[in-house]
């Protein structure tokens, strides 16, 4: 079995063509280097170096070695540097759920700070609702979630990343587009609602539902919906309007316009939108723990 001191001697050696020589750059004495070498050919069964009182040659089986000891001893090193850089996080693959409206803004801002800080890990991307994200975490085929999550967080840690405000979407031939002011509930109490699907948006349908409850208007459901871009695209087919979130502003829609709620400032916290970050407690993947650490807290 061939050795890495067994062929770093051989480099050594064919490389400055005396023992001594080699001896010294290996900071040995030319004894054990001698050995390491015999081995070595007693190991391949065929002589590496002609040898005379005066000069040493590379044999054509040492001619034929040479290159790919070289090889080999960089692959050796190749994959200490890389087992080194796995363990800090500097190398590696972090798999990455998000829901649409955290591609408009977090994503590219992430990918951005990963490509400029840690350009050799991988980031792979899934868009998901956020209750798959929440499976996918737990059986591992995510190491990192952005999603929106009121319960069934055991097993996971999170932080919140993003906090905002929610607002109507409306189209703009309707009354409640009128520039230049808020949006107070009871005006809304008239008009179609376009609402999150439960089963598959169960944040958005809850937050929705509290901020009609808190204000103590019953609101008119059209139809259910589990997408923003769905509800947008619904709103602009003049269906009715929406409840999204702030940053649904950034999707141009044709007709779409956002206006702000006027809601009651006891209300405000209980029905703004939160986007967490989530990963298994204890993951082992040193890569997620530097990605982290470029997603900034929401204040």
């Amino acid at each position: 079995m061939l050795t890495l001191v067994q062929l770093q001697a051989f480099i050594a050696v064919a490389e400055e063509l005396h023992f001594g020589a080699a001896a010294s750059r290996l900071s040995m004495t030319q004894p054990p280097l001698s050995r390491q070498i015999q081995m070595l050919e007693k190991d391949l069964g065929a002589s590496l170096f002609r040898r005379s009182s005066r000069r040493v040659e590379l044999t054509p089986a040492g001619e034929t070695l040479l290159p790919r000891a070289r090889e080999m001893i960089a692959l050796a090193e190749r994959a200490s540097i890389d087992v080194r850089r796995v363990a800090s996080g500097t190398l590696g693959t972090v798999t990455v759920g998000h829901t649409t409206m955290a591609a408009l803004s977090l994503v590219p801002e992430l990918l951005a700070r990963v490509r400029d800080q840690l350009p050799e890990v991988r980031i792979n991307l899934h868009q998901m609702v956020s209750s798959d994200q929440m499976q996918s975490l737990r059986s591992g085929d995510l190491d990192l979630g952005f999603l929106r999550v009121e319960a069934g967080r055991r097993g996971l840690a999170s932080r919140v990343v993003i906090h905002e405000p929610l607002v109507a979407a409306v189209h703009a031939s309707s009354p409640l587009a009128r520039p230049g002011r808020k949006l107070a509930a009871s005006e809304l109490a008239a008009e179609p609602l376009l609402m999150y699907d439960l089963r598959n948006t169960a944040y958005m349908h809850g937050l929705v539902q509290r901020l009609f409850t808190t204000v103590r208007v019953r609101p008119r459901v059209a139809m259910h919906a589990d997408q923003i871009p769905v509800l947008l695209s619904l709103v602009s087919a003049e269906f009715g309007y929406a409840i999204v979130p702030q940053s649904a502003a950034r999707w141009a829609v044709a007709g779409v316009e956002f206006r702000e709620l006027d809601i009651p400032g006891a209300a405000i916290d209980a029905t703004s939108v939160r986007l967490e970050a989530a990963w298994r407690e204890g993951d082992t993947n040193p890569a997620l723990h530097e990605v982290l650490a470029l997603i900034p807290e929401s204040d």
